[in-house]
């Protein structure tokens, strides 16, 4: 197992609550707004604020900024890197139930909230 690997599964090791999840996501949406600039420049302004939506692979940050969540582009592949700390989705499933988390819809719309927030604070 590489060192990547072994920080990925320490950090799904240890216990967290949906407040804590919650708490993350402001952090989480400006460390993924930071890498998108650097990436991306501009890309707040390419986002449908209207129909934006981390719970959907067309409408989510990344979905309106490449055409769909999943693909195999480099932005892609290092976006699905950090995923999670860049707010662009939450943790696995089985990471939240192990945790007692059993639905993930509070979390993405807080996701999707953040987003919206911070986006329209840029423009």
């Amino acid at each position: 197992m590489n060192k990547s690997t072994e920080d990925f599964y320490d950090l799904y090791d240890r216990e967290i609550t949906l407040e804590e999840v919650i708490a993350e996501v402001p952090i989480n949406v400006r460390n993924g707004a930071d890498w998108l600039d650097k990436v991306m420049p501009g890309w707040d302004k390419k986002i449908d604020l209207d129909s934006l939506d981390i719970n959907s692979c067309i409408d989510c940050v990344l979905g309106q900024l490449l055409g769909h969540y999943s693909g195999d582009s480099d932005l892609h592949e290092q976006a699905y890197e950090h995923d999670q700390e860049f707010g662009f989705c939450t943790y696995p499933q089985d990471y939240l139930e192990k945790n007692d988390i059993w639905n993930s819809d509070p979390i993405m719309e807080h996701l999707t909230l953040a987003w919206e927030k911070l986006i329209e604070e840029r423009r």
